[in-house]
């Protein structure tokens, strides 16, 4: 692997900013992080590590270098870095997001959470570790946020709501208040789900899905009102 290249002045490791943050992908969703994390001005950035057999390590991503694969995550913790961030996001499912997240935790890194600016959280919520909530969206008032979730751009998460851990809530989708979210769920681009409902663990709304009825584990529901589609079969935990 280049690790001196991807550094960018051949001193490799060494060079790595102490008590940084490195970001775990390489795609779309890093870069909205990426822009967060400067924006915020609260860590550097020591570098991305992709998966191992990436062709782009020692290249740059957002002019980030990504450094190498998972196998680094120790070293990276050895050198100074302290934090990470998993710059992957999903398209309904969030196995990854899990094993990245406990991955990095298991290396002795702490996961660093990630608000844009321009949300808006009630000072009543609670985040869990390594949340993400990006702009536009609002967290209300007693909600909870698991560990690793994303609350993507413009969605709404609305009182007493409780969001499981590695779950995504993408872009424009609307919680009513009391909605209770299960582990690794995902709640597709523009949803709508009613008050006091239960959307089960590894579940999947799709796009633009107004759900009016509980969603049983393991489970994939589409249109107005949102039906079942078919077992959510590649979420199911063996």
């Amino acid at each position: 692997m280049r690790i001196s290249s991807a550094t960018g002045n051949g001193a490799g490791f060494d060079a790595l900013p102490r008590d940084s943050v490195v970001i775990l992908g390489a795609g779309g969703h890093a870069a909205v992080l990426i822009d967060i994390i400067r924006e915020s001005n609260i860590l550097q950035i020591a570098g991305i590590l992709d998966r191992p057999q990436s062709a782009r390590i020692g290249e740059a991503h957002c002019n980030v270098p990504i450094m190498g694969g998972d196998e680094l995550l120790c070293v990276l913790e050895e050198r100074g870095v302290k934090s990470f961030v998993v710059g992957v996001g999903s398209k309904g499912d969030n196995r990854l997001r899990e094993e990245l997240y406990h991955l990095a935790v298991n290396a002795g890194l702490s996961p660093f959470m990630v608000i844009h600016p321009s949300s808006m959280i009630a000072s009543t919520a609670h985040l869990g570790p390594g949340a993400q909530i990006l702009a536009g969206s609002i967290v209300n008032s007693y909600a909870t946020v698991g560990a690793n979730a994303i609350i993507n751009t413009g969605a709404v998460v609305e009182h007493h709501c409780v969001v499981g851990e590695h779950s995504h809530v993408a872009p424009g989708a609307v919680i009513g208040g009391e909605v209770s979210i299960g582990h690794r769920a995902h709640i597709g681009l523009g949803a709508k789900i009613r008050e006091g409902l239960r959307i089960g663990n590894h579940s999947l709304v799709g796009v633009g899905a107004v759900v009016i009825d509980d969603v049983a584990d393991n489970t994939v529901v589409v249109g107005n009102p949102a039906k079942h589609l078919r077992m959510n079969l590649i979420d199911i935990d063996t």
